[in-house]
Order: C-alpha cells, then sequence, then structure tokens
C-alpha cells in the first residue's frame, strides 16, 4: 500500500512548464498535498469529496490567517466527525436531516454544502457557487473559467523568485464539483490569445499516474495533463467552494441561521 499521502512542490514544476511559453499562471497561495483516492484501500468509488476537503484543509494549514484550524489533514473518519459536529452547532440542518444526522462508519459521498458546513463550524468564511448551466458553445462553462481567473487574481503578489508570468497568491484551492466527482483548482493559466485553462489536482489519479508526477523526469509533462481546457469541462452543471476569511462571531451566528434554507449563489 502506498503512503497515504505524499507532498508535491507545484511551484517548482510549474516554472518548469512555463519558462519559455508565453502564459501567464495565477496560483494557490501554499504548497498543496496531494492526497489521491487510490492511495489507500476501501475509499474508492466515493472518496473525492473527503481528498479533495483533506487538500483544502492542507493548504489552509500553511497560511498563518488559518493556523487555528485543529488538524492539518484530518483522517477521513475525522472529517465525517466534523461534519457531524457542524450539524450539532446548527449549519446545514436540511443536510444533516438527509444523512439522519451520521456519516462516520458509512461510505456517503460528501459535496459542497457538507464542506460548507464544516468550514462554518470552523469560523472559516466560505461561498457555495452554482455554476447551473453551460453557457458556451458546446455545452462549455467560459463564465466559470473567467471566474476563477478573477478568483485568483483578486489576491496576487509576485515572488521574488518566481519568473514574471508566474503568480503566487494568498488564496486557497477552490473546490470543484460536478455529478459523481470532485477536483481542486489549484490555478488558472492565461494564453497570450486570452485562452483560459484550468490547473486540476484529482484526487482519483492512480498511484501509477501520481509516480510520474513525483518523478522529475517526467512532472512537466504530468503538469500539462492537469490542464483543464473549456472543452474538458461539460458537464451541465458544476458548484464550487471558495475560502474568502475567517468569520467573526456574529458573522458566524449569522451563517449558521441562513443555513437553515442553504442555497448557493448562482450564476448567471
Amino acid at each position: 500500500m502506498m503512503a497515504e499521502a505524499q507532498h508535491q512542490d507545484l511551484w517548482e514544476l510549474c516554472i518548469g512548464t512555463i519558462r519559455g511559453t508565453p502564459l501567464t499562471v495565477h496560483m494557490c497561495g501554499s504548497v498543496l498535498r496531494l492526497i489521491t483516492t487510490l492511495h489507500q484501500e476501501g475509499y474508492k468509488g466515493w472518496g473525492c469529496g473527503y481528498r479533495n476537503f483533506q487538500m483544502l484543509l492542507s493548504s489552509l494549514h500553511r497560511m498563518e490567517q488559518y493556523k487555528h484550524l485543529p488538524v492539518s489533514v484530518p483522517s477521513i473518519p475525522r472529517v465525517q466527525a466534523l461534519s457531524e459536529e457542524s450539524w450539532d452547532q446548527g449549519v446545514d440542518p436540511q443536510g444533516a436531516s438527509h444523512f439522519n444526522h451520521r456519516l462516520q462508519g458509512t461510505r456517503a459521498w460528501i459535496g459542497a454544502t457538507e464542506i460548507y458546513a464544516v468550514l462554518t463550524s470552523l469560523s472559516v468564511k466560505a461561498r457555495i457557487v452554482d455554476f447551473h448551466k453551460p453557457t458556451g458553445p458546446g455545452d462549455t462553462h467560459p463564465i466559470l473559467y473567467e471566474w476563477v481567473k478573477q478568483y485568483f487574481s483578486h489576491s496576487a503578489s509576485r515572488g521574488a523568485r518566481l519568473p514574471p508570468k508566474l503568480v503566487r497568491t494568498t488564496l486557497p484551492p477552490i473546490y470543484l464539483q460536478h455529478q459523481g466527482h470532485s477536483c481542486s483548482i489549484v490555478g488558472v493559466e492565461q494564453k497570450v490569445n486570452g485562452n483560459l485553462c484550468l490547473l486540476l489536482f484529482d484526487p482519483g489519479c492512480a498511484p501509477r499516474e501520481m509516480r510520474k508526477v513525483l518523478s522529475q523526469d517526467t512532472a512537466a509533462t504530468m503538469v500539462r495533463r492537469m490542464h483543464k481546457f473549456p472543452g474538458s469541462l461539460k458537464n451541465r452543471q458544476y458548484q464550487v467552494v471558495a475560502v474568502e476569511g475567517l468569520l467573526t462571531p456574529e458573522e458566524k451566528r449569522s451563517c449558521i441561521l441562513n443555513s437553515r434554507t442553504l442555497c448557493a449563489e448562482k450564476i448567471p
């Protein structure tokens, strides 16, 4: 059995892939721990939501603003316990009812609303955005791509050692969900013609593929395979969970109250 988690230096990989190319790349603000569903037996087919949440928490825990979080990478049973604790605090009572107030010991899938609930219970400000229909030709989602670009462009600072076209932000990755699966958006590329491409980490990546990512000889090729152009995302609906800072006690109480009828922000 392979180790459950492995660290990957995104910055070094991406510097190598964009050097000498006409790209501008915005990326999340911390080195991400990539955790794959298939690295541990028993989670294949239902663990992607948990794995992406683990990646998000791993990224947050490396940021000073979120050092209060209880654990950097909780186990899947611990994530299930955190979900139940969020329901005990009154977050998303409809979701709690759906799961009969119990996740621990089950193989129930989790998604955007469960991740939002746990983040809210931990006093982390988050929003759910629902791209509920295609907005481009061929059932594509150009508005989703533009939204991601604006998200990463909002808080960008160039690191002194990074090339001009690689922009390191101070933001965590974005949780991206569609029917049956989820991924983590860790960056966005913009080509000289304005075309956008998302950089996705997929927790369903097979171990043999992950070994290629971790190999210096094949890293550049594998990073390019993480690219998702608009034609690659053609599900009818996508939801994202984006972290936007911390909640004050008053804001947390308001979020819990509003979550009685938890609704995503719809775009368009």
